[in-house]
């Protein structure tokens, strides 16, 4: 029987505790263990995290005195306790499907040649808990090759939910840590690490359960966006550096990385003159200009400055007189993860 041990980081997130180690400690056809960090919660956790502990002898808890941050914590589960065949870093706010760890850790077994093994996320809130899905036994994945998954994180975008990426422990040990640098980014510069030692497994049923927090979804939540697309950079020019003698094709897929994020950042940069919003529309475009030189060249970019020299109030007229006769048709997906 596979071992995977689970690492579960906490920061003042004790009143979602329970729940998380709850679907963890119930994974059938596996011997799980737990360890929870308490990265020095001011709230419940650490009353919760040593009851947990003396609960179930499969679980772990320790608490840092002062908080060291999420990254140094995921390294300190992953490289410093971690020793069983496989292994998963979870948010304590989290949840994992049942079955999700047998079917990773069985597909994993299957095929020596992959390093990770990830299924997609079922997103939901606060007052929204999941009911999961029965899954059939004979259930769905595929092989992505080592060149098609770095190549998808180039063009689309980071495609793995950490809370659903169950890794080989020696090839966490062998990548290393995860990059300080980069707290935004650093999880998809780390499944492009593995990627670089073996092939990517796909599993198609819903392995996890992401919250999103209302309080997230705020002014300031979405004025971080061009912080966290410079780190994306960072990590696409870091990935180039590192494998470009094994994958020749980077130089050319993170032109296309870097002219995506441009793109968008025009979008945010349009959404800003028309909410008035002059210090953001600057920022993101001067975050398309540096990411993508030639982003002036490109109809968004055009757009972008036709809008500017109408004035928001023009823009807002022609907005209203557009939606009185068009329709307009949102799309939401409650699942992340990528599957083909």
């Amino acid at each position: 029987m596979a071992s995977v041990d689970v690492v579960v980081p906490s920061y003042n997130y004790g009143r979602y505790l329970t729940r998380c180690i709850d679907s963890l400690l119930s994974q059938e056809n596996v011997e799980v263990r737990v360890l929870i960090i308490d990265d020095a919660s001011s709230d419940e956790t650490p009353q919760i995290g040593t009851a947990l502990a003396q609960r179930d002898s499969r679980v772990q808890f320790r608490r840092h005195e002062k908080n060291l941050g999420h990254i140094a914590t995921y390294n300190e589960g992953l490289l410093g306790w971690a020793s069983g065949d496989y292994s998963l870093l979870i948010s304590a706010d989290d949840l994992l499907a049942p079955g999700c760890l047998a079917r990773a850790s069985s597909v994993l077994e299957r095929h020596p040649c992959a390093s990770m093994a990830y299924g997609s996320a079922m997103i939901f809130y606060d007052d929204d808990y999941p009911k999961p899905a029965e899954v059939a036994a004979d259930f769905q994945y595929r092989i992505a090759p080592s060149a098609q998954f770095i190549e998808r994180c180039f063009t689309v975008g980071n495609p793995v939910p950490t809370a659903c990426a169950v890794v080989r422990t020696s090839v966490q040990h062998a990548v290393g840590k995860y990059a300080a640098a980069l707290p935004h980014s650093a999880d998809m510069d780390m499944w492009m690490r593995f990627a670089a030692h073996g092939d990517i497994a796909m599993i198609r049923p819903v392995q996890g359960y992401y919250r999103k927090h209302f309080s997230a979804m705020s002014r300031n939540y979405y004025l971080q966006y061009n912080r966290d697309r410079r780190e994306v950079i960072a990590t696409g020019d870091g990935i180039v550096a590192a494998l470009r003698d094994r994958f020749p094709e980077l130089p050319r897929l993170n032109a296309q990385l870097r002219r995506r994020l441009a793109l968008q950042s025009c979008w945010d940069a349009g959404e800003a003159l028309e909410t008035d919003n002059p210090e953001q529309f600057a920022a993101c475009a001067q975050f398309a200009r540096e990411a993508d030189p030639g982003i002036r060249l490109t109809s968004a970019w055009m757009r972008l400055q036709a809008k500017r020299l109408l004035g928001r109030r023009i823009l807002r007229a022609l907005k209203r007189s557009g939606s009185a006769s068009a329709a307009v048709t949102e799309t939401y997906s409650r699942e992340f993860g990528w599957w083909e």
